[in-house]
């Protein structure tokens, strides 16, 4: 009977070391799983705060030569001064185009406006309704904006919730009765959402999207697109041991109309202006 009740003891102590080695093994993984969050968190932190900081300092680099000397000016750095000069790039930028045949994009960002041109002559005005551009902006030198800006950029790739060219097929009616009782023509083409990025070829983000409200499903199926395509690409960097570049945007909000109409007018390799 005492070696029965001994028995039960053992085993009774054997759970509770069994319970006891589960919870410190749970406790472990919590731990674990709390460091890389933490390294992830802090990691992305520094990323988020260094990258736009190595973009300033090569964007400066790389378009600041050739123009220093117009730091020595008077009154450069006066913002109506300035001002001038920026219209001055910017019609650099469009004399540049002046010779194409296709159709060009201008964008004029302090009287929010966009110009669909041929040949430097605008054929289609847009009103801008809301414009953002990335912070960095603010930080880049003088002199390489105005540089940078003094020439088109190009459409190096693209992505959009419409069709670039929609095509419709339909079978001729054999007859005028046929034609009569054939029903009526609906637009099954009509996009939930009208949004579009371009990729332009000075590592620039041109993201044009439709003013009005649209349902959530279009509206985050097309956030997801742009930040899928945007963290895959940060991480195809970091995974090769270097820090992803930071790519700085401008996002533009105009009528869903006039979103549609620009899009399906300019080339896949158009060339834009702009004028910050």
């Amino acid at each position: 009977m005492e070696l029965d009740e001994s028995q039960a003891i053992f085993e009774l102590l054997d759970d509770k070391v069994q319970v006891s080695g589960t919870k410190k093994y749970l406790k472990f993984l919590l731990l674990l799983a709390f460091i890389i969050v933490a390294i992830i968190l802090v990691g992305a932190s520094f990323i988020a705060i260094i990258t736009p900081r190595l973009k300033i300092k090569e964007f400066n680099e790389l378009y600041s030569q050739g123009i220093h000397s117009t730091k020595n000016g008077p009154g450069f750095y006066d913002s109506s001064f300035y001002a001038l000069k920026k219209e001055e790039a910017f019609l650099k930028s469009k004399l540049a185009k002046s010779d194409l045949d296709s159709i060009s994009l201008s964008i004029n960002v302090p009287d929010s406006l966009l110009s669909l041109e041929i040949k430097g002559i605008a054929i289609y005005n847009i009103k801008i309704d809301r414009i953002k551009l990335s912070p960095i902006f603010n930080s880049l030198d003088k002199d390489a904006i105005l540089h940078c800006f003094s020439l088109p950029f190009k459409i190096n790739s693209q992505y959009a919730t419409v069709v670039k060219e929609p095509i419709v097929i339909k079978q001729a009616p054999k007859d005028t009765i046929e034609a009569n009782q054939a029903a009526p023509n609906i637009d099954t083409l009509k996009p939930k959402m009208v949004a579009y990025y371009f990729c332009l070829d000075k590592d620039i983000i041109l993201d044009i999207r439709q003013s009005e409200k649209t349902e959530l499903i279009p509206y985050y199926k097309y956030l997801l697109r742009y930040n899928y395509w945007n963290t895959a690409r940060q991480l195809k960097e970091v995974s090769n041991f270097r820090l992803p570049d930071y790519t700085p945007w401008i996002q533009i909000e105009i009528n869903c109309k006039d979103a549609l109409a620009l899009y399906r007018a300019l080339p896949n390799s158009a060339i834009i202006s702009i004028h910050l």
